[in-house]
Protein backbone atom coordinates (compact mmCIF):
# COMPACT_ATOMS: atom_id res chain seq x y z
CA UNK A 1 0.00 0.00 0.00
CA UNK A 2 2.89 2.67 1.08
CA UNK A 3 4.54 1.39 -2.92
CA UNK A 4 1.03 2.67 -4.38
CA UNK A 5 1.26 5.82 -3.05
CA UNK A 6 4.51 7.09 -3.62
CA UNK A 7 5.25 9.67 -6.10
CA UNK A 8 8.30 8.44 -7.96
CA UNK A 9 6.12 5.13 -8.39
CA UNK A 10 3.64 7.04 -9.86
CA UNK A 11 3.70 6.75 -14.03
CA UNK A 12 3.13 9.89 -16.01
CA UNK A 13 1.06 8.17 -18.31
CA UNK A 14 -1.28 7.26 -15.76
CA UNK A 15 -2.20 10.76 -15.06
CA UNK A 16 -5.09 11.90 -17.22
CA UNK A 17 -4.61 14.65 -20.00
CA UNK A 18 -7.51 17.05 -18.66
CA UNK A 19 -6.02 17.46 -15.12
CA UNK A 20 -2.33 18.31 -17.18
CA UNK A 21 -4.21 20.84 -19.35
CA UNK A 22 -6.15 21.99 -16.08
CA UNK A 23 -2.79 22.39 -14.17
CA UNK A 24 -0.63 23.39 -16.58
CA UNK A 25 -0.88 27.40 -16.40
CA UNK A 26 0.01 26.57 -12.66
CA UNK A 27 2.66 24.40 -13.13
CA UNK A 28 4.33 26.96 -15.36
CA UNK A 29 3.91 29.56 -13.51
CA UNK A 30 5.44 27.66 -10.15
CA UNK A 31 8.65 26.61 -12.40
CA UNK A 32 9.42 30.08 -13.17
CA UNK A 33 8.91 31.37 -9.33
CA UNK A 34 11.21 28.74 -8.66
CA UNK A 35 13.67 29.45 -11.75
CA UNK A 36 13.10 33.21 -10.13
CA UNK A 37 14.12 32.83 -6.45
CA UNK A 38 17.03 29.92 -7.66
CA UNK A 39 18.09 32.62 -9.87
CA UNK A 40 17.98 35.21 -7.23
CA UNK A 41 19.94 33.20 -4.79
CA UNK A 42 22.79 31.65 -7.49
CA UNK A 43 23.34 35.97 -8.35
CA UNK A 44 23.53 36.08 -4.40
CA UNK A 45 25.96 33.55 -4.13
CA UNK A 46 27.84 34.90 -6.88
CA UNK A 47 28.02 38.39 -5.65
CA UNK A 48 29.43 36.56 -2.10
CA UNK A 49 31.90 34.78 -4.41
CA UNK A 50 32.95 37.92 -6.29
CA UNK A 51 33.69 39.40 -3.18
CA UNK A 52 34.95 37.02 -1.38
CA UNK A 53 37.47 36.65 -4.68
CA UNK A 54 37.97 40.30 -4.15
CA UNK A 55 38.80 40.39 -0.79
CA UNK A 56 41.50 37.91 -1.49
CA UNK A 57 42.49 39.80 -4.30
CA UNK A 58 43.27 42.97 -2.49
CA UNK A 59 44.32 41.16 0.44
CA UNK A 60 47.19 39.50 -1.96
CA UNK A 61 47.83 43.11 -2.96
CA UNK A 62 48.39 44.69 -0.02
CA UNK A 63 50.59 41.42 1.29
CA UNK A 64 52.74 41.81 -2.37
CA UNK A 65 53.12 45.76 -1.41
CA UNK A 66 54.25 45.93 1.86
CA UNK A 67 56.59 43.17 1.18
CA UNK A 68 57.86 45.28 -1.84
CA UNK A 69 58.17 48.31 1.15
CA UNK A 70 60.37 46.05 3.11
CA UNK A 71 62.63 44.98 -0.05
CA UNK A 72 62.55 49.02 -0.50
CA UNK A 73 63.53 49.97 2.51
CA UNK A 74 66.57 47.22 2.64
CA UNK A 75 67.67 48.46 -0.42
CA UNK A 76 67.76 52.51 0.76
CA UNK A 77 69.73 51.38 3.97
CA UNK A 78 71.63 49.51 1.81
CA UNK A 79 72.71 52.51 0.10
CA UNK A 80 72.34 55.00 2.12
CA UNK A 81 73.21 53.17 5.18
CA UNK A 82 71.77 53.05 8.67
CA UNK A 83 71.26 56.16 11.22
CA UNK A 84 74.40 57.09 13.09
CA UNK A 85 76.32 59.95 14.77
CA UNK A 86 78.40 62.39 13.05
CA UNK A 87 81.65 63.98 14.25
CA UNK A 88 80.74 67.41 12.79
CA UNK A 89 77.01 67.03 14.38
CA UNK A 90 76.22 69.40 17.44
CA UNK A 91 74.59 67.04 19.35
CA UNK A 92 76.75 63.32 18.94
CA UNK A 93 74.29 61.40 20.08
CA UNK A 94 71.72 62.08 17.98
CA UNK A 95 71.92 60.02 14.66
CA UNK A 96 71.35 60.89 11.70
CA UNK A 97 70.94 59.44 8.10
CA UNK A 98 74.09 59.59 5.77
CA UNK A 99 72.82 62.09 3.29
CA UNK A 100 72.76 64.86 6.75
CA UNK A 101 75.68 63.58 7.57
CA UNK A 102 77.19 63.92 3.95
CA UNK A 103 75.79 67.39 4.29
CA UNK A 104 77.47 68.02 7.19
CA UNK A 105 80.79 67.19 5.98
CA UNK A 106 80.31 69.24 2.86
CA UNK A 107 79.58 71.83 5.18
CA UNK A 108 81.74 71.68 7.53
CA UNK A 109 84.81 71.35 4.09
CA UNK A 110 83.56 74.52 2.74
CA UNK A 111 84.14 76.17 5.96
CA UNK A 112 87.19 74.81 5.61
CA UNK A 113 88.55 76.12 2.20
CA UNK A 114 86.80 79.65 3.86
CA UNK A 115 88.96 79.46 6.31
CA UNK A 116 92.38 78.44 4.35
CA UNK A 117 91.47 81.31 1.93
CA UNK A 118 91.58 84.07 4.60
CA UNK A 119 94.99 82.17 5.84
CA UNK A 120 96.20 82.76 2.47
CA UNK A 121 94.67 86.82 2.20
CA UNK A 122 96.57 87.33 6.20
CA UNK A 123 99.87 85.90 4.65
CA UNK A 124 99.66 87.78 1.47
CA UNK A 125 99.00 91.00 3.35
CA UNK A 126 101.71 90.24 5.78
CA UNK A 127 104.15 90.09 2.99
CA UNK A 128 102.67 93.40 1.21
CA UNK A 129 103.04 95.38 5.12
CA UNK A 130 106.55 93.77 5.22
CA UNK A 131 107.77 95.45 2.32
CA UNK A 132 108.58 92.71 0.18
CA UNK A 133 107.33 92.00 -3.19
CA UNK A 134 104.30 89.20 -3.01
CA UNK A 135 105.27 86.78 -5.10
CA UNK A 136 103.88 83.28 -5.84
CA UNK A 137 106.95 81.68 -3.93
CA UNK A 138 106.69 83.75 -1.32
CA UNK A 139 102.74 82.03 -1.07
CA UNK A 140 101.99 79.19 0.18
CA UNK A 141 101.39 76.58 -2.81
CA UNK A 142 97.34 76.80 -4.08
CA UNK A 143 95.57 73.37 -3.85
CA UNK A 144 94.78 71.30 -6.99
CA UNK A 145 91.98 71.82 -8.64
CA UNK A 146 92.01 75.90 -8.07
CA UNK A 147 93.35 78.36 -10.27
CA UNK A 148 96.04 80.70 -8.97
CA UNK A 149 94.31 83.65 -9.40
CA UNK A 150 96.43 85.98 -6.86
CA UNK A 151 95.72 89.44 -7.93
CA UNK A 152 91.83 89.03 -8.60
CA UNK A 153 91.29 87.45 -5.28
CA UNK A 154 93.34 89.46 -3.66
CA UNK A 155 91.92 93.01 -4.99
CA UNK A 156 88.40 91.55 -4.01
CA UNK A 157 89.29 90.69 -0.91
CA UNK A 158 91.12 93.81 -0.12
CA UNK A 159 88.64 95.83 -1.15
CA UNK A 160 85.77 94.22 0.93
CA UNK A 161 87.91 94.14 3.60
CA UNK A 162 88.74 97.83 3.63
CA UNK A 163 85.06 98.08 2.91
CA UNK A 164 84.20 96.12 6.41
CA UNK A 165 86.43 98.55 8.07
CA UNK A 166 85.32 102.23 6.63
CA UNK A 167 81.56 100.37 8.14
CA UNK A 168 83.42 99.99 11.71
CA UNK A 169 85.11 102.63 11.82
CA UNK A 170 81.51 104.21 11.02
CA UNK A 171 79.66 102.54 14.00
CA UNK A 172 82.51 103.58 16.28
CA UNK A 173 82.01 107.24 15.83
Amino acid sequence: MYDEERSDTLNISDVEEWKLYKYRPLLRFFNFLLFREYTKKLQRLRKADRLLEVEAEIREKENLRQQNLRELELRMNAMLGRPGSSPFNNNPKEKIGLNARLDLCESKMKEMQLTLEKIHILVREVAATMGGNVTQETLPPTPPGRKSSFSSNYRRHHFLRNQHVSEESDVDE
